[in-house]
């Protein structure tokens, strides 16, 4: 007598759970909801109940499945799987089906993933994050660096996977600082060490390691200030914002988006970020609440600025229910968009002008903001402000590009009749 295989059309497996079925009704209404086509709203389903049915045999539910499970589905049972068609195999096909059903299942009542069977760096992580958030009060990027760094210490400390910090000795934590910062900018380098402070304050916090574990993270020299900031002089800032196609609802957004960064300061963070709500248009002001500082600040919006993100949200902005102000035009449709898909946006841009290759990040823009104000009589408080400096000796390198300033104080060269 032959088995029953999990994924054969008939059998046992056939009776779904009320739930089951709740749960991929609402994958499916989420996936429309998105914009995607019919065909992949179709092949995500198939793979939900694959996955679902893979559940069955191991006695397991597919509303309380966890992340552990899916990841054993994918690296354990796709490799080998014998299952009939319609039964999808595509690793990145499947994967990508479960990551939008592991939204639906755990969102609709707050209810946390569970993390019970988590290996003990990545639960270690998890906490890690909380306290970060919680108690340091960081925002999800400075979080996801200090996250990255701390990872790779941990995983490359105790390649075991259990987290002995007892037994942790200051040599192994000066060593690895220095190893992975050999390869690593001065810049870089000095993030790495600061990740890795952070995360043994952590440690100290809950009062599993002294003060000696601490004071073995190298200090990285670093000259500050040594760089002048790279910014766009006139001419190139207006072939900047000219090759916007703003006819297009992207185009049009896009431009609003460089708009904010050249004229306001905006981190490309903040840029993703901001809300509808966000706008006073009474008072013309923009309030910045999600900061890399965790530090809310109010900032007049100017008319150029403004007037675009009118633009954008009467003419270009897709029908969504989320408060996002700057969304995806494309699958997820409507969705809010992430600080690599900001920075993306402008460096498209950067490419389309003809810049140097090695213009990549949205700090340009950040930097052009800040000079020309200072060019215009603002004083380094007021830059500052505008900019969310926590101190204003991080605006001083700006006075290096305020020329027309520099010439007032600069003295005449020995020998040489003005």
């Amino acid at each position: 007598m032959t088995s029953q295989h999990p994924c054969d059309e008939e059998g046992p497996c056939q009776s779904r759970p009320d739930h089951s079925k709740d749960v991929l009704e609402s994958l499916r209404n989420s996936l429309h909801a998105l914009g995607y086509a019919s065909a992949t709203t179709q092949a995500y389903l198939r793979a939900a109940e694959h996955f679902r049915r893979q559940l069955e045999t191991e006695s397991k539910d597919l509303l309380t499945a966890s992340h552990e499970d899916v990841k054993a589905f994918l690296t354990r049972h796709l490799p080998v799987c014998r299952c009939p068609m319609p039964a999808p195999k595509d690793l990145h096909g499947v994967r990508a089906a479960l990551r939008h059903w592991l939204t639906i299942a755990n969102e609709p009542d707050g209810r946390p993933t569970s993390i019970g069977s988590l290996p003990p760096i990545v639960q270690e992580l998890r906490d890690f994050r909380a306290y970060l958030i919680d108690i340091c009060g960081l925002s999800e990027s400075t979080c996801t660096s200090r996250l990255h760094y701390a990872g790779e210490f941990l995983g490359e400390t105790f390649k075991a996977g259990r987290i002995g910090l007892r037994n942790l000795e200051p040599h192994a934590v000066m060593e690895w600082v220095a190893r992975r910062s050999q390869r690593c900018k001065p810049g870089t380098a000095g993030v790495i060490a600061s990740c890795v402070s952070s995360y043994l304050r952590f440690c100290q916090f809950r009062g599993l390691i002294d003060e000696r574990l601490l004071h073995a993270v190298p200090a990285i020299p670093r000259r500050r200030l040594i760089d002048v900031p790279r910014h766009l002089d006139d001419e190139d800032l207006q072939r900047f914002l000219c090759c916007f196609d703003t006819s297009t609802p992207v185009g049009c957004r896009d431009h609003a988006m460089a708009l904010c960064m050249v004229e306001m300061g905006l981190r490309a963070a903040e840029v993703a970020r901001m809300h509808l709500r966000d706008i006073d248009w009474r008072q013309s002001i923009l309030h910045i609440r999600e900061t890399k500082g965790a530090r809310e600040r109010a900032l007049p919006l100017p008319h150029r600025p403004g007037l675009a993100i009118a633009r954008y949200v009467r003419q270009g902005r897709p029908r969504t229910t989320g408060k996002s102000l700057f969304v995806r035009h494309s699958v997820p449709l409507g969705t809010p968009l992430t600080p690599e898909l900001v920075r993306g946006a402008m460096r498209r841009a950067y490419a389309r002008v003809g810049f140097p290759p090695q213009w990549c990040g949205t700090h340009l823009l950040r930097h052009t903001a800040a000079t020309r104000m200072h060019q215009r009589g603002a004083s380094l408080k007021e830059i500052a402000d505008v900019l969310g400096h926590r101190s204003i000796d991080t605006s001083v390198i700006y006075t290096k590009v305020n020329l027309p300033a520099l010439k007032t104080v600069a003295l005449p060269w020995p020998g040489v009749k003005s």
